[in-house]
């Protein structure tokens, strides 16, 4: 009898509880817990942004980290170590000892979702061919969103009491990640006699202009991101007078959006109006949706916003995944997700940064999330550039009788 540890669905829910773990919670527990340290002077509102710029420092160094460790041991054992370096940094993060140290902490967290994240890709399709390999891909960014719900979700709980101490917040998030963690242990490890990265010589792709295209309009769209993603637990927070606890329960709306983008974007809109126009689409519906938070002042149409524009950021992370594929070709597809996740760890950082300063220089939400529109406006334009392979069709002619 076969190992059952080989069977596709055995290692596939461990690798999306492992994306629950280690993208979700690990990405989605700092939104939400923001509002409660800002009301502790944990750190400032210029300091989370800086914060969140050392967290993205981490993406970039975890995408190197990944392969370098993958290349000596395996994708299992990489995808293992990081998780726990994950459980670690979020648990010592309950501990204030200042905006440096928990800087440092969020590096460490940043590094670990990076390398979870391009290690667990790679190790959910592992052998696999087909369009099995998109569905698998569709079910790992699943994972990500319901990392969100799952931790948005918990955090407004009474017993929980944010407005009494952040660290409830981390200890929380620790406690959840080291469950994913300890059930999804046994499915992630790679298959036997599958080649971890294909060698060097053969990963070329003839189709590089539209993967800088694409590499360039998804990390603008990650720029963009980064505003959003810290800071509007604290909008809802400042701008309509909600407590802490309360807040953070709203980011659930995120979390929603981030579950369904994939499903939404890489599925409906993509069986509808092909691959081309479903990225456009997704785009415009972020630029739609953060004009619409721009001008109004009701806390339920920025909601209905904020959850369209989580729809994109997710969407178009599903859409770039698979688009990478196409253009890449199975041989170069985790070099150029390697790539990609450099460019969009850079340009995450560079969001974090920039929204950290411009709210310290004195600008309000609104002014930080028109630059968000303007940011989403010019990825929309490179979008309407890239262009997908077409697909190989053969003709047979029959002439049996």
């Amino acid at each position: 009898m076969p190992d059952s540890r080989e069977r596709i669905w055995f290692r596939a829910t461990g690798c999306i509880l492992a994306m629950i773990a280690g993208t979700g919670i690990q990405v989605g527990v700092y939104g939400p817990i923001l509002p409660s340290m800002l009301e502790h002077n944990w750190l400032s509102k210029s300091q989370a942004g800086y914060i969140a710029a050392a967290a993205s420092l981490g993406l970039l160094v975890g995408a190197f980290a990944c392969t370098f460790v993958a290349q000596k041991r395996s994708l299992g054992f990489t995808a293992r170590l990081f998780l726990l370096i994950g459980l670690i940094s979020m648990a010592l993060s309950a501990i204030d000892f200042g905006p440096i140290w928990l800087g440092t902490l969020r590096f460490l967290s940043g590094a670990s979702t990076s390398a979870t994240s391009i290690a667990i890709n790679s190790l959910i399709t592992q052998g696999i061919k087909g369009k099995t390999r998109g569905t698998l891909i569709g079910f790992a960014g699943f994972g990500t969103g319901f990392g969100f719900i799952i931790i948005c979700a918990t955090l407004p709980i009474q017993f929980i009491n944010l407005s009494s101490t952040p660290a409830n917040g981390w200890l929380l998030g620790t406690i959840l990640t080291a469950i994913c963690i300890l059930i999804a242990w046994p499915g992630l490890h790679s298959r036997k006699g599958i080649a971890e990265f294909p060698k060097l010589q053969h990963q070329h792709s003839h189709h590089r202009k539209g993967l800088v295209l694409l590499a360039i309009c998804y990390s603008i769209v990650m720029f963009a991101s980064a505003p959003f993603f810290i800071y509007f637990s604290a909008y809802i927070s400042d701008v309509f007078k909600i407590s802490a606890d309360s807040s953070s329960g709203y980011y659930i709306v995120i979390g929603i959006g981030m579950t369904l983008g994939g499903l939404v974007c890489d599925y409906v809109l993509v069986t509808f109006f092909g691959r081309y126009v479903s990225l456009i689409l997704a785009i415009g519906i972020g630029v739609a949706s953060t004009i619409l938070l721009i001008l109004t002042n009701t806390l339920w149409v920025s909601l209905l916003a904020s959850f369209f524009m989580s729809i994109t950021f997710s969407g178009t992370s599903a859409l770039k995944t698979y688009n990478i594929l196409e253009l890449a070709g199975p041989a170069a597809e985790a070099l150029w997700l390697k790539i990609v996740k450099i460019a969009t760890s850079i340009t995450f950082i560079a969001g974090s940064f920039i929204s950290g300063l411009v709210l310290s220089l004195g600008w309000d939400y609104g002014q930080m999330f028109t630059m968000v529109a303007i940011a989403l406006t010019f990825s929309l334009i490179i979008a309407l550039f890239i262009k997908l392979p077409e697909p190989v069709v053969v003709h047979v002619h029959d002439t049996t009788k």
